[in-house]
């Protein structure tokens, strides 16, 4: 466990020592904020468009479901933008290795191959967890000025972390 531990260390400080994890956390955060804008405002567009036009027919108003219409998407959208930044991310843990030349001293050290494929795959999905915590702010939001339920977020965010 030491061992899984060291290396899940020091594949955490080659993540956040350089600038490249911040620029694509910030792309992420900022995809996924342009994407949350856009289902909010058509969410509330379309809910005051049918409050005006039951005002004008006099008819009761439809009921929207802020969990079909804004919460689905946005997963479903946060889902395939990390379909194509996980991967990137990932085939960075053993390339940086081979490019620094670090490969051979880590293959020569006491540890097995299980121990460096589980430290770097938890310094991973430790990476994949603070890009997604900026997006949460985007679901606090949504539970401040609105009533969703709570369940289909945190499987959202289950199902997100294990993509």
């Amino acid at each position: 466990m030491k061992k899984t531990f060291a290396v899940y260390q020091k594949e955490l400080k080659h993540f956040f020592y350089s600038p490249i994890a911040y620029i694509v956390i910030a792309a992420f955060v900022i995809i996924a904020g342009i994407f949350f804008y856009l289902y909010l405002s058509s969410f509330v567009e379309a809910a005051f468009m049918d409050m005006i036009r039951s005002q004008q027919y006099r008819t009761p108003p439809q009921k929207f479901n802020v969990n079909l219409q804004l919460i689905r998407p946005f997963f479903w959208n946060l889902a395939l933008i990390s379909l194509f930044v996980l991967p990137l991310v990932t085939m960075r843990l053993f390339s940086e290795e081979k490019k620094s030349g670090t490969v051979e001293l880590l293959y020569t050290r006491p540890l097995s191959s299980v121990h460096i494929v589980l430290g770097k795959f938890f310094a991973g999905v430790t990476f994949y967890l603070v890009m997604l915590i900026p997006t949460m702010i985007f679901m606090l939001l949504l539970f401040i000025y609105g009533n969703p339920e709570f369940w289909p977020v945190v499987s959202g965010y289950l199902g997100l972390l294990l993509l």
